[in-house]
């Protein structure tokens, strides 16, 4: 009886404002029409049409359901999976199936988090229709609350936004997230096609009924997970965080496909894969808009606490689909989608501009070990050894190289906090000033490796407050590692007093560039007495790399957050391969078919790899530049240090192959080099196949024995390439 008062009363006020309302209770399912991807016309009436020379959006307002289609082909996409011939376990699951979004909210206590979807509880929409969006503004009489959804249509894109002044709580209950269109293209396993996620380098999940996907949905924070202790030793900073460094995710099923982009509010946003198995048999992907998180925690008897935040993230929180169809719609055209999203936005420059394919070095300069009762510096390599081997590549024909140096500052390698000058063991800043001015006259460039985040307690910068700059959890304890030896500098704290500090030490080293670790991959929030949310973390990181740059010195960044493409002049460390994931089916290189030609980048150094010709092959498949970490001495007296992974660096014994593997790229890659990256696919298990934007393919055999492609032959343990035939 009261939802009937509560929508009658609403109904009237709708009316007398000039626009639709409906009621919809739990108990409705809704009438099943057109199958997804059919050909034929909707029949349904009380519809609402937007229109562009690609698509129809249509909203059903009786049923609460969004379709999309392709103008081009006839196809369509629907927000339901209730029209797929499926038989569902309840009328429970055939309304979850069936929903435009699901919602998730908490109680007063904030103790715990509850999940439900649009069609299995009361809700009222009031439309409004406008010359480019459709406004659905929801009422959940239940919980007392409500938000509204924006639809926007343009050439071959939706955007829906939920706007922060549109969401209000009046009551008991709290919104924690919105997941729009959750079912969309959802696959059956039967389908043809696959789920593209952005774990790593960018993986697929294959339509199948797998019994090791029906444990449970996995999701990703876009940017960076939240942690609630830091790892113990310096090597692990990057891993603390878990990799979806791309606001973006995807479905192709049969001849067409969706790619979405998170363009709002990313930073507080998730993406969640749940594979066939999981309530119903349909594969399926969509992003989650983040208000309030929760953690789980022991409290002072033992037991495990869930915490919910009291406090709303604000912003607007907005993703865009964009609809692919027959020949493009596959992971490449995603990737190229996505591509021109962020040139169009410029969150993307024209940066390849050379088709000289550079070397990429990093040296390791020096660490302290703890010795039995002391601390020995270990000179791994000296300013002076430096200049020899950059003497040494020029003299061998190397004619670009980027030089990166590791533990050069002094302390070396893992003294957080000190920054420059240059230790003096290893050539002091004038050892640094000579290596700059023959890093110049060769050609070359130079970086220097900086950790602005992490902080030490034997060695914190001056004027650091662990109170005021720390980085304090939703619960109001510090982040630290279980010794409560290193900590996390507030961002507000890096951009505002470190960097300027250290930008007039670089005076002394005009050239010298700087390769930023954790910034581009590392986005946290701090709840202490000086509040920071993920999204000022955001702008101050483009900060500190906007005030480098504007000092005309290049910036690097390790691995690379999307929120950082458009200031850095390139990357290292990128990932060329996914987590491991047991679901995943295989690794494809989303994020190099985004970047390459734009932004160069590198990943795991090549003496590092037990397996050094695979791992060369995955270079040229992923079109990296050739990188190794070198020392001068010996690497075996790190075995005993937080450096201990390096253990095959010497030069003098990579020399010759470094030589060789440079000249190699550079004679038979050289005309790629500046290229868009427009395709790329797998052939067989062990055979791929990469293509650039002048028609030039690269074929790659992973396998021991040649094999054949399009008519060409590709050696085992090789690679092809066949350039465009001239007319």
């Amino acid at each position: 009886m009261l939802k009937k008062i509560l929508a009658s009363v609403l109904s009237v006020i709708m009316m007398l404002h000039g626009m639709t309302a409906l009621t919809i209770g739990s108990e409705q399912t809704g009438t099943p029409i057109k199958n997804s991807f059919a050909d034929s016309e909707s029949t349904v009436e009380n519809e609402i049409l937007l229109s562009t020379d690609f698509l129809d959006i249509i909203y059903q307002t009786d049923i609460a359901e969004l379709l999309i289609r392709n103008r081009k082909n006839g196809h369509t996409l629907s927000s339901s999976a209730t029209h797929n011939g499926m038989n569902y376990a309840s009328e429970y699951v055939a309304k979850v199936v069936g929903s435009l979004f699901s919602i998730s909210y908490t109680t007063e206590e904030f103790s715990g988090i509850s999940e439900t979807y649009l069609l299995n509880m009361a809700y009222t929409v009031q439309t409004q229709k406008n010359a480019d969006s459709i406004e659905l503004a929801f009422t959940f009489p239940e919980l007392d609350m409500g938000f509204t959804l924006k639809l926007r249509a343009a050439e071959n894109y939706l955007d829906i936004t939920l706007p922060q002044d549109s969401i209000w709580e009046n009551g008991t209950f709290f919104l924690c997230s919105v997941t729009p269109l959750p079912f969309l293209a959802a696959g059956q396993d039967t389908d043809d096609g696959y789920v593209f996620y952005p774990d790593g380098c960018g993986a697929l999940y294959h339509f199948k009924n797998s019994p090791i996907g029906k444990a449970s949905s996995t999701t990703w924070s876009i940017y960076s997970s939240e942690i609630s202790v830091l790892s113990e030793t310096t090597v692990n900073t990057e891993r603390d965080w878990t990799k979806c460094s791309l606001p973006v995710f995807g479905i192709k099923r049969g001849s067409d496909a969706y790619l979405g982009i998170v363009t709002q509010g990313e930073e507080n946003s998730t993406i969640t894969l749940s594979p066939s198995g999981k309530l119903v048999n349909l594969s399926r992907i969509s992003c989650d808009f983040r208000y309030r998180n929760s953690m789980t925690y022991a409290n002072d008897e033992g037991e495990q606490v869930v915490s919910v935040n009291k406090q709303r993230t604000d912003g607007d929180r907005a993703v865009r689909y964009y609809f692919l169809s027959e020949e493009n719609a596959d992971y490449s055209a995603m990737a190229g989608a996505y591509r021109s999203y962020l040139l169009e936005s410029r969150q993307l420059k024209n940066a390849v501009n050379t088709d000289n394919i550079p070397l990429s070095i990093n040296l390791f300069m020096g660490i302290e070990r703890q010795d039995t009762l002391i601390k020995q510096f270990l000179t791994m390599t000296t300013f002076s050894q430096a200049q020899t081997i950059v003497k040494n590549l020029y003299d061998s024909g190397v004619i670009a190289v980027d030089i990166n140096l590791i533990g050069w500052s002094k302390g070396g390698f893992g003294k957080y906090a000190s920054h420059m000058p240059a230790d003096s063991r290893l050539g002091g800043n004038s050892g640094l000033l000579a290596l700059q001015k023959s890093i110049s006259e060769s050609g070359y460039r130079l970086f220097g490796q900086e950790n602005y985040l992490n902080v030490q307690g034997d060695n914190m910068p001056s004027g650091f407050s662990l109170r005021r700059d720390g980085i304090y959890l939703a619960n109001g304890s510090l982040l630290t590692d279980k010794n409560g030896q290193r900590y996390l500098a507030s961002s507000r704290y890096v951009a505002d007093t470190l960097l300027p500090a250290c930008l007039k030490k670089y005076e002394k080293v005009p050239e010298f560039g700087i390769q930023l670790e954790q910034i581009g991959s590392c986005v946290y929030q701090s709840s202490g007495s000086s509040p920071v949310s993920k999204g000022e973390t955001i702008d101050h990181w483009q900060k500190v790399i906007n005030e480098i740059s504007a000092t005309g010195r290049p910036v690097a960044a390790t691995e690379g957050n999307a929120y950082i493409f458009s200031g850095v002049d390139r990357l290292y460390d990128i990932p060329t391969t996914d987590s491991g994931y047991l679901f995943t089916d295989e690794s494809i290189p989303f994020l190099q078919l985004v970047l390459h030609g734009y932004l160069p980048y590198s990943a795991q150094p090549g003496n590092l790899s037990s397996d050094f010709t695979s791992e060369k092959l995955k270079w040229i498949e992923y079109g990296c530049m050739p990188h190794f970490e070198i020392t001068w001495a010996k690497s075996n007296v790190l075995s005993k240090t937080d450096y201990r992974f390096l253990f095959t660096s010497r030069y003098q014994d990579w020399a010759k192959q470094i030589n060789e593997i440079y000249q190699e790229f550079n004679a038979r890659l050289s005309s790629i080099w500046s290229q868009e990256m427009t395709h790329h696919e797998r052939l067989s298990s062990q055979l791929y196949k990469t293509t650039y934007a002048d028609g030039t393919n690269v074929y790659i055999n992973y396998g021991t024995s040649d094999a054949s492609a399009d008519g060409y032959i590709v050696p085992g343990k090789d690679y092809l390439l066949v350039s465009p035939t001239k007319s």
